[in-house]
């Protein structure tokens, strides 16, 4: 159900486990959706995981993920890439957000600031 500002609480089973991880009702559905995609590859079987946002717990990766995206995340950086995809860097956490559509990914890449500007296109 919406609450007061139209945004939905969502659930996601992670890994297939039956643990479902609620977020809380800030995070939009593109948000949302990001941070399922992120939980899923961090929290895969083979245990190489690789999409963590230093100091974000999995159960608000949601609204990181809506903060980033909506600029109350300070000191965000902002690049346009191929396929209509946006960027996002997070120099605190030295975080990726990618959006595409309403869909996308969070990470923190090995190679830090440097994925950013030189490698995700």
């Amino acid at each position: 159900m919406p609450d007061s500002f139209g945004k939905h609480d969502a659930t996601c089973e992670c890994m297939g486990s039956g643990d479902n991880i609620t977020y809380g009702s800030l995070a939009d559905e593109t948000s949302t959706n990001i941070a399922n995609h992120a939980n899923g590859e961090a929290l895969r079987p083979d245990g190489d995981g690789t999409h963590f946002v230093r100091g974000v717990h999995p159960g608000r990766m949601a609204e990181y993920a809506d903060g980033v995206i909506n600029g109350n995340v300070p000191n965000v950086e902002i690049r346009n890439l191929n396929g209509g995809r946006r960027g996002f860097w997070d120099p605190d956490k030295s975080a990726v957000v990618i959006v595409n559509g309403n869909r996308g990914t969070m990470f923190t890449p090995k190679a830090g600031r440097k994925y950013f500007d030189e490698e995700l296109n």
